[in-house]
């Protein structure tokens, strides 16, 4: 068997497998803080909050940047903002500074798993229930946060470890 076979069955293999993830985490449930039961994901709605930036001076704002996603009690129509706690005292702004930032990490994971996902404004006013549930339990969502200046220390200490073989 040539080689690049091996590579296409390898590829169709690994396929497989992440359609099983996708379906397993399709499944997982969330705590709703609306009406304390839990709901899998593949049944919730969710919605995605944008904000706005302003132009300012010659070049500055003019951009929407990703904010919040919120969930929607199927039983109560109450949404949870589901918080990442491992970065929350960390302003949005800086928060490119960790490697593998878990708000990233859920989204890229998770969201399209989800019902239906709405993109919707961050300045709708709309009351909600603070659901740190994933932040508190980010192994169990595969989820992860390291510094950057830490995690580009370490990689580069491995590789002048590598490069001088020592």
């Amino acid at each position: 068997m040539l080689l690049e076979h091996k590579l296409e069955d390898l590829d169709l293999q690994k396929d497989k497998i992440n359609k099983q993830i996708e379906k397993r985490n399709a499944q997982r449930k969330l705590p709703c803080y609306s009406c304390n039961g839990k709901h899998k994901i593949c049944e919730l709605e969710a919605i995605q909050t944008y904000y706005y930036t302003e132009p300012y001076s010659c070049t500055g704002g003019d951009f929407v940047t990703r904010s919040d996603l919120h969930f929607v009690c199927p039983i109560t129509g109450d949404r949870n903002r589901m918080l990442f706690m491992t970065n929350y005292d960390i302003p949005r702004e800086k928060r490119s500074h960790y490697v593998n930032d878990p708000e990233e990490q859920f989204s890229r994971m998770y969201k399209h798993l989800f019902k239906n996902v709405t993109d919707e404004d961050h300045h709708v006013k709309s009351d909600s229930f603070n659901n740190e549930y994933v932040s508190k339990h980010m192994k169990q969502f595969g989820l992860s946060i390291q510094d950057l200046e830490k995690w580009v220390k370490t990689s580069f200490h491995v590789c002048w470890l590598k490069l001088t073989n020592i």
